[in-house]
């Protein structure tokens, strides 16, 4: 079965810089996991995560990437580090630090 969750009452999703929220408040996370998929053209990262401290549990995600071509030369099973900026929603940072084989 294929389909959408939709939590909450509807609506466009908003980042943290878009809800008002001062960008001395806004952080940047830090996280490791495995790769599942890596789509350069979509500018999306999927990534099976352990639990980034402080911002959300261990989990499969999709996350925007900037600027996408952080995303070139990654494979599915690539173990990586990446930093997340929570007022961007997006990943600004990946480093590879094992290469599936």
């Amino acid at each position: 079965m294929v389909g959408k969750l939709i939590v909450g009452k509807g609506g466009e999703m908003k980042t943290i810089s878009q809800l008002g929220v001062p960008s001395s408040v806004a952080k940047s996370f830090q996280g490791t996991g495995t790769v599942v998929a890596a789509l350069p053209r979509a500018g999306r990262l999927i990534v099976n995560h352990d639990e980034i401290q402080g911002f959300m549990a261990a989990m499969e995600m999709s996350y925007a990437v900037t600027p996408p071509s952080l995303l070139n030369r990654l494979n599915a099973g690539d173990k990586i580090r990446f930093t997340l900026d929570a007022a961007k929603s997006a990943v600004t940072s990946i480093e590879v630090i094992d290469s599936a084989k």
